[in-house]
């Protein structure tokens, strides 16, 4: 696997009025392997006309915790570090497949 990842948990917590707000804490950078979605695809218009691919498989090492509210941040593609990092919602139950974990993602905007 030639990128980096950090898995979000998602914790909530009350504020001032009692609504509650998500947070998420990022752990420490592992491993990981952006590819196309297998099961879903949608795409982005950004401002400069370049399309983004915002579906993805994210395979993870054998191991790592991920559940279907955690959030993954890439911080590196093949070795070279993002100006930008990207963020993906995991989108349904993350399974263990061949390479280890594969879970579904949606990239979300923060």
């Amino acid at each position: 696997m030639q990128d980096t990842c950090q898995v979000g948990v998602r914790s909530t917590s009350p504020d001032a009025f009692g609504e509650l707000i998500e947070t998420y804490t990022y752990g420490a950078p592992i491993a990981c392997g952006l590819g196309p979605s297998r099961t879903f695809l949608s795409e982005s218009v950004n401002a400069d006309a370049t399309i983004v691919q915002d579906d993805r498989t994210i395979r993870l090492p054998t191991g790592t915790v991920v559940t279907s509210t955690s959030l993954i941040k890439v911080t590196h593609r093949f070795g070279t570090k993002l100006v930008s990092p990207e963020v993906y919602g995991v989108q349904g139950t993350p399974f263990e497949g061949p390479s280890g974990i594969e879970a579904n993602c949606r990239r979300v905007m923060t």
